[in-house]
């Protein structure tokens, strides 16, 4: 039996597209392409922004501690702020952490301190590959942002405002004479307070002044943030007294109260 040509004609035709109808179909798929490109650039660098700043964010914790969750970091454990961000991650030739038995009170590195950065000796870096510019002294990072280029108008820089890595401390002695009468306020003539604080991963101690008699506090300046430790030691009328405690410096001024009780034997105190 003889076919129609013309009914295979329309089977063809019914079964595939057309080249005109493929260039069609190109054609909108590349106008679509095009208009989600944008898109996706904005998204991808989006991300990058985010990541940057948390990467910040954590780098500066490491450096300077963490107040939500108790963190001193590298500042509270050696005294200081690390020369390099390297040094975050890399002992070299800092003390060992040693925690003192009397306070309980550590000084030494104990790091690493950032160690979602990767291994010691890698650049502390962006999400765009472009090393942080950390200027020593100050808990402060600014990064060069997409453009890769440090002092456009891109730059990130986190904190906003470099962080406080110092604070203040007074201390009020009261002494609680023997005889049971009221206590009072002691000076340096019946009580020596001493703190304790890390000096670049070393354990020092340093007196503070308070008020010669009565009428204290004993007062001191430019601690370091972190735990310190405070020992205070009867002179005098109480002597043989003696008391430890443990105080927190996060950029502000401290205030601690302890009483001194008067042992027997000496004339009542106050």
């Amino acid at each position: 039996m003889r076919r129609n040509p013309e009914e295979g004609a329309a089977v063809n035709s019914a079964a595939g597209f057309s080249l005109i109808e493929i260039v069609v179909a190109l054609a909108l798929l590349s106008l679509l392409a095009g208009a989600a490109a944008p898109f996706a650039v904005r998204q991808i660098e989006s991300h990058r922004l985010r990541a940057t700043q948390e990467r910040m964010k954590r780098v500066v914790a490491g450096m300077a501690g963490d107040p939500w969750t108790g963190d001193h970091g590298y500042l509270g454990d050696l005294g200081e702020l690390p020369p390099t961000l390297d040094d975050l991650n890399t002992r070299g030739s800092k003390p060992v952490y040693a925690i003192d038995a009397n306070d309980g009170v550590g000084a030494g590195y104990n790091g690493p301190y950032v160690p979602q950065a990767g291994p010691a000796g890698v650049p502390f870096s962006d999400a765009w590959g472009t090393a942080f510019q950390y200027a020593a002294g100050a808990a402060q990072l600014t990064s060069a942002g997409g453009d890769r280029t440090f002092g456009s108008g891109d730059d990130l820089v986190y904190p906003d405002a470099a962080s406080v890595t110092t604070g203040s401390l007074t201390v009020s002695v009261t002494g609680l004479p023997n005889d049971g009468g009221v206590e009072c306020l002691l000076g340096e003539d019946d009580a020596d307070v001493i703190v304790a604080s890390s000096s670049s991963g070393t354990r020092s101690e340093a007196q503070l002044p308070g008020p010669i008699g009565t009428g204290g506090p004993f007062s001191g300046a430019g601690l370091h943030n972190g735990l310190h430790g405070v020992r205070v030691v009867g002179q005098g009328e109480w002597a043989g007294t003696a008391l430890r405690d443990v105080v927190e410096i996060r950029g502000s001024t401290a205030q601690l109260r302890v009483t001194l009780i008067q042992p027997p034997g000496p004339a009542p105190g106050c």
